[in-house]
């Protein structure tokens, strides 16, 4: 989620040979988690369903019941454990679409988490869809820079920060989130700050309380963490989320290719330190930080790595009986088979987010299809223009399991968030503009890509990412509609061009705030875009829906590989000194 802020910075893989003794010094275990997305049952390698074979060949990772058995496993053999959230327990399984706040609730109250931060996938639901989760949840929650004077409810149940006792020292811990959240999903009246200001705000309330030991727990993403690390000296942890890093010391132990070393270390100019942490997303792996703290309470010694949640692990007995209900409600209705694939249906964020994907192409078929009427003397339909947000696609369809089946939890799990299918009229000016605003944040080396970038149905589009922002769309073709026989013409400014799309975007989410003040006509429908998945795999499986050169993209690397920013964990030092500049001094580098 943003492009990585320029700093000067070296890498440290500060590895796991530092031995944490005692004298005056206080040592802590600290657990967290983020972005779990409620994978509340054991999945498989890459968090897609785990079938009975994989069970048998105990290749399923995660879940809260092998969760909760680590994290007890844990706290029975060490003294100080302190366990922390970054966020977005909301949203990602058919078992958020069915059962939504009190599932995810009863869930994480068995987690024992002892403060978390809220993700912007916790306001998708709205407020309403909030309050009750935060009124059933045993754990603190943790946001410093929401405005909530508008809503001053949410503050019985939301605070900037939390003293936390632990074997008798004092841990400050404060939560933060991104901005962006405004734009992103439905937080209605509540207005977000800028997170190192109000960051520094709670740090001048706790070190004035006399506390030396600080921990910030948020939901921005990977970047702001370095730079919160780097510009608030009176941290010592930074734990993460939103953008799914995964950062680990030496070999990994999956599929997951470490995007720095466990935990990043960050020195500042005044020579203190900070280190800095994510897990990864699903709950797949536990992160496992073990830290000394000195005499004065700052970071001395550290040693950890994200635990893997594997087969090895067991599961609680309580969580899996706990579970059960919601499992025989999920079992009933998730496997109803609403149609079938002979395709790959491709959703994964790294594909979908950056070129057109096959899944997209689907998706933006279905709803262009909800839309086609009878034809009429100007032409066979009012509208042949369909755009889907790559931030609405969560998952792929294999056609290799269950022999090419859709099932209903298919559909729940690539667009779970339940959002109207509607129409406007646009001029061709406009939607130019819309098209721009997909590709503005484009960048072949960022880690998480944003999910502004749309996929469409009836548009044939090239970009060029070397232009500047405002100016990468160089070619766009429309399908006609005042015509007998559809064929693509250049995208003209001055006609109107009626586009399908959801209401989010309509909304002005993932930052097209534009949309709604530019319609001229604006269609509303009740049709959720599930009834419209459905309806369409219904009407013509099996699914063939592959890549049809719908979206170019071009860009001065073109014979260069898109970088996926992940380094040899073995040789590189994470420094980021005074001059905010970046450069990287490597050993040794990686990039695939």
């Amino acid at each position: 989620m943003g492009i990585l802020f320029c700093y000067r910075i070296t890498f440290l893989a500060v590895l796991l040979t530092c031995v944490i003794t005692g004298g005056t010094s206080f040592n802590l275990t600290l657990l967290h988690t983020n972005d779990v997305h409620s994978h509340f049952i054991e999945f498989d390698v890459y968090g897609d369903r785990c079938d009975e074979k994989l069970k048998e060949q105990k290749q399923c990772f995660g879940g809260f019941a092998r969760q909760v058995s680590k994290v007890k496993e844990i706290r029975s053999s060490r003294e100080n454990v302190l366990f922390l959230n970054g966020g977005d327990f909301y949203q990602g399984t058919v078992w958020y679409t069915l059962h939504r706040w009190q599932i995810v609730a009863e869930l994480v109250n068995t987690l024992g988490i002892d403060a978390m931060s809220l993700g912007n996938h916790e306001f998708d639901d709205g407020l309403i869809g909030l309050l009750p989760f935060l009124q059933n949840l045993n754990s603190k929650v943790l946001v410093c820079n929401i405005n909530a004077s508008k809503i001053p409810e949410l503050l019985h149940y939301i605070k900037p920060s939390t003293v936390i006792e632990i074997g008798g020292e004092k841990i400050g811990v404060i939560g933060y989130i991104t901005p962006e959240t405004k734009y992103i999903s439905f937080p209605g009246d509540l207005e977000f700050e800028d997170e190192i200001e109000y960051i520094k705000k709670e740090v001048k309330k706790l070190t004035a309380k006399g506390l030396t030991k600080i921990i910030a727990v948020g939901h921005s993403g990977f970047d702001v963490d370095l730079k919160i690390a780097k510009e608030v000296p009176e941290l010592d942890i930074v734990v993460g989320g939103h953008t799914n890093t995964f950062l680990y010391t030496g070999t990994p132990p999956s599929v997951e290719e470490p995007q720095g070393p466990y935990p990043v270390m960050i020195e500042r100019g005044d020579g203190s330190r900070a280190l800095v942490v994510q897990d990864f997303a699903f709950g797949k792996y536990l992160g496992f930080l073990e830290i000394e703290f000195d005499k004065e309470g700052r970071v001395s010694k550290w040693q950890g790595n994200p635990i893997l949640l594997d087969s090895s692990v067991p599961e609680d007995k309580d969580v899996l009986e706990l579970l059960e209900p919601y499992e025989r409600d999920v079992k009933r209705r998730k496997r109803q088979i609403v149609g079938h694939t002979n395709v790959h249906l491709i959703g994964d964020r790294a594909t979908c987010r950056m070129r057109e994907c096959s899944m997209g192409n689907f998706l933006a078929d279905a709803a262009l299809q909800n839309f086609i009427e009878q034809p009429t003397d100007r032409g066979w339909n009012f509208v042949a223009i369909a755009l889907w947000n790559s931030g609405g696609i969560r998952a792929s369809i294999n056609e290799r399991t269950n022999k090419g089946s859709i099932t209903f939890e298919d559909v729940l799990s690539v667009a779970p968030f339940g959002e109207t299918m509607e129409a406007v009229a646009l001029t061709g000016r406009h939607l130019r503009e819309v098209l721009e605003a997909s590709i503005r944040n484009y960048d072949l080396d960022i880690i998480d890509p944003a999910g502004n970038f749309l996929q469409v149905s009836g548009l044939r589009l090239t970009y060029n990412v070397s232009q500047p922002i405002g100016s990468r769309l160089i070619k766009a073709d429309a399908r006609c509609t005042d015509c007998r026989i559809p064929e693509y013409r250049p995208l003209d400014d001055e006609q109107i061009y009626w586009v399908v799309m959801n209401k989010y975007m309509i909304r002005g989410g993932d930052n097209f705030g534009n949309i709604q003040k530019n319609a001229i006509f604006h269609r509303r429908t009740d049709d959720l875009d599930v009834d419209v998945i459905i309806k369409y795999a219904q009407e013509y499986s099996p699914i063939t829906t592959g890549l049809e050169n719908r979206i170019t993209v071009i860009s001065s690397r073109d014979n260069e590989p898109p970088s996926t920013r992940t380094f040899d964990t073995t040789t590189e030092i994470f420094k980021i000194n005074e001059d905010s500049e970046m450069e990287m001094f490597l050993n040794s580098t990686k990039e695939d």
